[in-house]
């Protein structure tokens, strides 16, 4: 699903939250995948590279889920966005590590499948940092988009002074 940016370059919208078939199984876990700040514009290669080398993030419980979803505060750059889901993610675990029910088998899966997804993001971070694809504004003048220095022949019917 690649999409045309600005002067022809191609890119793809990469989900942080992949596979599509798990994230998208449930409300909670759609609704986090499809967050607009998760879904990071990205040139075509390194996208593809990212999918080839990084393992996907596993789906988390929908309760686990729930409290990532009401935790995460967007953030002004999409690797900002990216550090928030992971303090998100960290914050879920702590719920489920500590207390009387840490012991508990759903809490401990939990945390185990917890700390697999975060790892499956943090190993997305290059790959995001390398390949994010960031607009040009529209309203940037050609004026500012031409070199800063002007270079000029030397008029040699000038005693090789620049023009």
């Amino acid at each position: 699903m690649s999409e045309m940016g600005i002067r022809g370059v191609h890119w793809e919208p990469h989900h942080v939250l992949f596979e599509a078939n798990a994230w998208s199984s449930n409300r909670e876990g759609l609704k986090l995948r499809e967050t607009p700040e998760l879904v990071i514009p990205m040139f075509i290669a390194p996208h593809d590279e990212l999918h080839r080398v990084v393992p996907f993030v596993p789906l988390l419980d929908t309760f686990h889920v729930y409290l990532v979803n009401t935790a995460f505060r967007r953030k002004d750059t999409p690797l900002k966005n990216v550090a928030e889901l992971l303090r998100c993610l960290n914050v879920s675990i702590e719920r489920f590590n500590t207390g009387k029910n840490s012991t508990d088998l759903n809490n401990v899966l939990r945390v185990r499948v917890g700390e697999l997804a975060i790892k499956a993001v943090e190993e997305q971070i290059p790959h995001i940092s390398d390949g994010i694809y960031e607009q040009v504004s529209d309203e940037i003048s050609e004026q500012a988009l031409k070199p800063k220095v002007k270079w000029s022949m030397v008029d040699r019917r000038r005693g090789g002074r620049l023009c």
